[in-house]
């Protein structure tokens, strides 16, 4: 895992290595590191069949992390608050590789490095797009007030309902899941 620095502009020398047992450094007398090892050590200790774990805070994705939640269908409950400690039984199937985490980035999990920068970029790509549709999706279609609306000094709204037009049809699980394995292909 890299030093407290932009992975971009690291080297071999801001790389360090960590016990999965307990994050703690291999080596010591090691400069400070990101505090989400911890949260690494126990996606590996949860999934030993899993090599590498991202954590990210892209803007195009942060959006999305408003609420917890999946992205893809791939990693058993693994949200932080579910991942504390050892668990009893690890666990070898996953079910989501992007794990949405409320109010602090995302987290990908994968069986390497390239199907998880692979997962990173796709991730990154498609949640920009689906912001982009979902723009475009409200000024084409627009919202209709259903409720009185309540204003304070200022102008600012304190109550009102707004009913968004149209509709998004997102793809069913079914899809979501060919959809990935066509593009793993």
């Amino acid at each position: 895992m890299s030093l407290c620095c932009d992975v971009r502009q690291c080297d071999a020398d801001d790389l360090v290595e960590y016990n999965v047992a307990d994050a703690s450094p291999v080596e010591k007398d090691v400069k400070a590191s990101y505090l989400e090892r911890y949260i690494h050590s126990e996606i590996y200790k949860r999934f030993p069949a899993m090599n590498s774990v991202v954590r990210s805070h892209y803007s195009d994705v942060l959006p999305y992390c408003v609420s917890a939640g999946f992205i893809y269908s791939k990693v058993c409950s693994a949200i932080p608050s579910q991942i504390g400690g050892a668990p009893t039984e690890p666990l070898y199937n996953l079910d989501h590789a992007v794990i949405l985490m409320q109010g602090h980035g995302f987290t990908m999990v994968a069986h390497g490095i390239g199907e998880v920068v692979y997962q990173v970029t796709y991730t990154k790509g498609a949640a920009g797009k689906q912001m982009a549709a979902l723009t475009v999706r409200n000024a084409y279609f627009g919202g209709t007030v259903e409720s009185k609306v309540g204003v304070e000094g200022g102008g600012r709204i304190k109550q009102g309902r707004l009913k968004m037009e149209g509709e998004i049809i997102y793809l069913n699980d079914k899809e979501a899941i060919d959809a990935w394995e066509s593009n793993r292909q």
